[in-house]
Order: structure tokens, then sequence, then C-alpha cells
């Protein structure tokens, strides 16, 4: 994919010590990743890359927004975020993920795809619960809400009541 050849890193090529690379995570590249929950990014990340004689060490700093759905009114709304993460890159015999942060990669290879780490450092910046702040929530949507948790309570079963108070008795 063309979109993404900005995220392979030549490995053969880099210098010993320190580098820093760019990228701008947009929405054409969330795209390439087919994602139901982000419609839209705008996010920055600054790539650490320090190299030694055996490893690669690649430090991530990214901040930006993402558009989402808000989980209480699912109205669009765009959210700030921020993160720091860690790869290790060792040279080994063949690929392997050892773990989330190290990876081995084969002696012969030339160049690294970042575009799925740093597409998966992305979501990981976003945080579990996703709400607009106080007020901006679509109002209809929150009086639907509550009309519904209304409904519901109306609606118990009698015989639940009866076994509500057996328990209450302990």
């Amino acid at each position: 994919m063309k979109r993404l050849e900005e995220y392979i890193i030549p490995l053969k090529g880099l210098e010993s010590g320190k580098q820093e690379l760019t990228f701008h995570v947009e929405k054409t590249f969330i795209e390439c990743f087919d994602d139901d929950e982000i419609s839209d990014s705008d996010v920055d990340v600054i790539l650490f890359i320090t190299k030694t004689t055996r490893t690669f060490e690649l430090h991530f700093k990214l901040k930006g927004t993402v558009h989402v759905p808000c989980d209480r009114c699912l109205d669009e709304m765009d959210l700030k975020i921020k993160g720091e993460f860690n790869l290790y890159l060792k040279y080994g015999e063949e690929f392997n993920e050892i773990d989330d942060e190290v990876i081995i990669i084969p002696r012969e290879e030339g160049f690294f795809d970042l575009s799925s780490y740093v597409y998966e450092f992305v979501k990981l910046s976003i945080p579990i619960s996703k709400f607009h702040k106080k007020g901006e929530c679509n109002a209809e949507m929150l009086s639907r809400i509550i009309k519904t948790k209304k409904e519901k309570k109306q609606d118990i079963d009698p015989r639940w009541e009866a076994l509500k108070k057996l328990g209450n008795n302990n």
C-alpha cells in the first residue's frame, strides 16, 4: 500500500546513535486498517531510534486527536490522545514477537514496517470510556436513554420483588 510506505524504515542504513523521525497519522492511514471506531485522526508521532550494534530501541511519542463516537450519545466527537510506547528490535534467525515490546528480526532484514505498531499505539491511546464533556452530549439521545431506563424499572415482574425481600432478611 502506497499510503503506508513512509512507515517502513531502513534498518541497515541507520547510523549508530540516535535518530528522530516524525509521522502524521490521518484518515487515509486509519482507513488502511478498516477501523470501525476511528473515523478520522490528526495525530503526530515522533519516533526516537537508538541503534546499537545488536539492537534498535524505538521510542514513540503520540499526541493529537481522533474522531470517535461518544459511548453515551453515539454522536461523533474529537478526543485528545497522547501516549508513549517502546519497541526493541533485536537480530536473530527468524522473525518472532517475544512479547509486546521485544521483536526478533532476521539478520538479513533490511527494513522494518512500523505501520501496524503505530496503528496499535493510536488505538491503545484511546481511553476505554469515551464521553463528551458535560453538557455536550446529544440531548435528544440522552432523554431517550432516561425514558428507556424508567420503562424498564416499571416492567419489573412482581415475583422478583418477593424474592428481593427474602435476600434482605439475612
